[in-house]
């Protein structure tokens, strides 16, 4: 109702967020993704008309977020950029450190490890520094997983300690993919000892996993 009220010249801001709530619920929640998309993207297209980057980069963060629910990475990656440069451009710190937790899922789903770390090290500290909890809490869950899939087993745990630290400072259990990490984490440790004991160690499985994306604002 209120798109259609506003549609096609209402105020640009208002518009834009119309459309990308829509988009969240269509695509984010209910796995609408194709109809989710496209409310996104008219979002952005309406933001353009005004000279609000932080705002058009809380636009990118949750279109990232549905075309990441829709497999769609070239575009989750795309958005995920554009979000960051808006956000580096706005000096909006929040919006920095979630796009570089989304970037660093953006390139883990394509295997590229290293980037992956280097975005979600950066979108780390900068939470930790912010006292951004909740980001910290993810982005340290995404290392654990990274950490656990390049079998630095000591970092893994380490990574997941910190998360659930964060997690315990909001008065949440913490993330399941933590815990999950962490079941790893003491299988990996139980299956080296015991090929140790047998002296050899067999190489290394990398396994991938979906890592947890930030949410927007």
């Amino acid at each position: 109702e209120a798109i259609a009220l506003l549609e096609p010249d209402g105020d640009p801001m208002e518009l834009a967020l119309a459309h990308s709530s829509l988009g969240w619920q269509l695509g984010y929640v209910l796995d609408r993704n194709a109809e989710g998309i496209a409310h996104g993207r008219r979002a952005l297209e309406v933001a353009a008309r005004i000279d609000a980057p932080a705002f058009q980069a809380q636009l990118c963060g949750r279109l990232g977020a549905n075309q990441l629910r829709a497999g769609d990475w070239d575009g989750q990656l795309g958005t995920n950029l554009r979000d960051l440069g808006l956000s580096l451009l706005a000096g909006d710190v929040q919006g920095v450190m979630r796009a570089h937790i989304n970037v660093g899922v953006c390139h883990t789903n394509r295997g590229l490890l290293a980037l992956a770390r280097a975005h979600t090290e950066e979108g780390a500290r900068l939470a930790a520094a912010h006292g951004a909890r909740i980001a910290e809490m993810i982005a340290e869950n995404n290392l654990a997983m990274l950490a656990a899939d390049e079998g630095r087993l000591a970092d893994a745990r380490a990574h997941v300690a910190r998360s659930l630290d964060r997690a315990r400072e909001r008065g949440l259990p913490g993330l399941a993919e933590t815990w999950a990490v962490l079941v790893r984490v003491a299988q990996g440790v139980r299956c080296r000892r015991a090929l140790r004991r047998r002296g050899r160690l067999r190489p290394r499985r990398r396994r991938r996993r979906g890592l947890r994306d930030a949410r927007p604002h």
